[in-house]
């Protein structure tokens, strides 16, 4: 039988070897779960603006999205933050995030995230950050969303929406525009012009958030899994505004049934 002889010095040249590989791992590793997370806390402070943003929007009765309106949303997209300068002919950019409503059943998508960018014309509040709701009221409005880029006024219609509690989204307004704006600067309504401004999905956040690859219209119109808990928040709001509470006669009509079942059981009992 052959014995293989392996000389000491070249054992401690494999392990040398094999330790710098590992440490390589190990450090490459750290380094990108690192950047991971700073991603995601971008992401997620992300998020939770767009949360405040529209919680502010909807709590004072002279700035709110009418409730009639808003139930019979496409989407919801949520542009907190957004810095705006000049007079006159303004520029915006933000970052924020959009969801979709399904018709049918009422229920929320996950959120896709979007940039705000480009030039827009009309009054302007300048040298301020503004918290920016865009309401999409039909499929063309969606549509458009669903683009790479969409420009406002030019791919959809864009109005400045109708604001207060006393106010009715009519047929008529409906039919108007395929998308409404609401615009807050220092929790003032300030009506801001976005025609001409350019929404976009933010692919690289997408990507980040999702951990792969996936279009707008992929998370927006298809399941890409259970909500995170970091849009809880954000949906919640949106529920709360958006819900229409038919649930509550079946509940009662359900409750009253049983309470009579029960009644009924117990004389029945006694005889």
């Amino acid at each position: 039988m052959t014995r293989i002889r392996i000389r000491p010095e070249r054992l401690v040249v494999r392990f040398r070897a094999i330790t710098r590989a590992a440490f390589c791992v190990i450090l490459f590793g750290c380094a990108a779960a690192t950047s991971a997370a700073a991603i995601d806390e971008a992401l997620v402070e992300r998020l939770d603006l767009s949360t405040r943003a529209f919680r502010e929007l909807m709590a004072s009765p002279d700035t709110e999205v009418p409730s009639a309106l808003l139930r019979q949303a496409e989407a919801v997209v949520i542009f907190p933050r957004t810095i705006n300068a000049a007079w006159g002919i303004g520029g915006q950019y933000g970052k924020g995030v959009a969801l979709r409503r399904d018709p049918k059943s009422g229920k929320w998508s996950s959120p896709a995230f979007y940039t705000l960018g480009g030039i827009t014309i009309g009054p302007q509040i300048g040298g301020q950050a503004i918290d920016i709701v865009l309401v999409v009221v039909n499929a063309k409005g969606l549509d458009s969303l669903l683009k790479s880029k969409s420009t406002l006024g030019a791919d959809a219609g864009v109005a400045v929406g109708p604001a207060g509690r006393n106010v009715a989204a009519t047929t008529d307004l409906r039919l108007k525009s395929e998308i409404y704006s609401y615009s807050r600067a220092k929790g003032l309504y300030i009506g801001l012009s976005l025609k001409g401004a350019v929404v976009a999905p933010d692919n690289s956040a997408n990507a980040d958030y999702y951990g792969s690859e996936k279009s707008a219209a992929d998370i927006l119109l298809k399941t890409v899994g259970p909500h995170s808990k970091h849009d809880a928040a954000l949906l919640r709001e949106l529920r709360r505004h958006t819900s229409t509470g038919s649930w509550l006669p079946l509940t009662v009509t359900a409750l009253a049934v049983a309470l009579v079942a029960v009644a009924y059981a117990k004389s029945r009992a006694k005889r």
